[in-house]
């Protein structure tokens, strides 16, 4: 297992599996232009890649590309060695990697929480749900949040992903407030 920061369209594009299953109104052919346009503002996109655990009732990821040899381990971003390894990729990628957890976050100032770090996207494959991925990635996200010294880790999560609830919620995390919108087109 190991996390790195996108930095390559190859490695931006090799998220949209997974980050598809949670923003499915984003096709593929509009994904890499948008996630470029949201960098330019601040945005970073981290992803987990590892073997996924086979179930009976699994079905294949739809990601089949093996990890690419120029895949960067993000520790030279600050962050604890204990949730970036291997330090350096291995020399030739395994087949059966695949980009398993996926997270879009930003790093922001403002008069209510100070310094934040706030994930607008994060989600594991539904093949790879409930085998410690996504809590790995939050564990991650908040080491790169103390390293990058932040007050405060915030996201938003929609009011039917109840099962993501009670995730943040075994993982310290508290709801704090109600968000509202308007669409306004």
């Amino acid at each position: 297992m190991r996390i790195a920061l996108a930095i390559t369209d190859e490695e931006i594009q090799r998220c949209y599996p997974a980050l598809s299953q949670l923003r499915p109104h984003i096709s593929e052919g509009q994904f890499l232009e948008r996630i470029r346009q949201q960098m330019q503002g601040g945005y970073e996109l981290a992803y987990l890649i590892g073997v996924p655990t086979p179930s009976a009732d699994s079905t294949p990821l739809v990601d089949t590309t093996p990890v690419a040899d120029s895949t960067r381990a993000a520790a030279g971003n600050g962050l604890a060695q204990s949730v970036s390894e291997p330090q350096e990729p291995p020399s030739r990628a395994s087949e059966t990697e695949r980009v398993l957890t996926v997270a879009g976050f930003r790093m922001g100032l403002n008069l209510a929480w100070g310094k934040y770090l706030y994930v607008d996207d994060l989600v594991t494959a539904e093949v790879a749900r409930s085998s410690g991925w996504g809590r790995q990635m939050l564990s991650w996200l908040m080491d790169l949040a103390r390293s990058r010294s932040c007050d405060q880790f915030h996201l938003d999560s929609g009011l039917q992903r109840r099962e993501a609830h009670r995730f943040y919620e075994r993982e310290g995390m508290e709801i704090s407030s109600y968000h509202f919108f308007k669409q306004l087109h």
